[in-house]
């Protein structure tokens, strides 16, 4: 499908590739079964992230609160959302929105501890992007 076509693509590190096979997957996905789904959450956590990559944090942070407003109504874990809550954390401390950016990187560090416990990578990096956040 498209969106596994955008992830490859993404992986790859051709963003451009990955975007327009994201989009394409949006739109069928949406088109197929509405706006509040998994897969359409996973298409725009992916469009997130490779608007993140391209340095388009404007439109990462509405493709990724957009994911998050799916994945709560939905019920989602902890699990599906602390990489979302980072990389909106990260998009929005780009942007210079330094009060949201550590709002949710708080969140997501508290999520992945809860998910990991304190001695993993992904609290690692999420400590590593609060602490950044702090100094700004």
């Amino acid at each position: 499908s498209q969106h596994w076509l955008g992830s490859i693509h993404l992986e790859l590190g051709d963003a451009e590739a990955a975007l327009a096979n994201f989009k394409g997957a949006l739109k069928i996905r949406v088109s197929c079964s509405g706006t509040e789904n998994r897969d359409v959450a996973k298409t725009l956590f992916g469009l997130g992230e490779v608007h993140f990559r391209r340095d388009e944090f404007q439109e990462a942070v509405e493709c990724l609160n957009e994911n998050l407003r799916v994945l709560r109504k939905l019920g989602s874990d902890d699990v599906e959302m602390s990489q979302s809550v980072l990389i909106l954390g990260n998009s929005y401390q780009e942007l210079g929105e330094f009060d949201t950016a550590k709002h949710h990187l708080s969140e997501a560090l508290r999520m992945m501890i809860a998910i990991h416990g304190p001695n993993h990578l992904d609290v690692a990096l999420a400590l590593f992007r609060l602490g950044i956040c702090l100094c700004e």
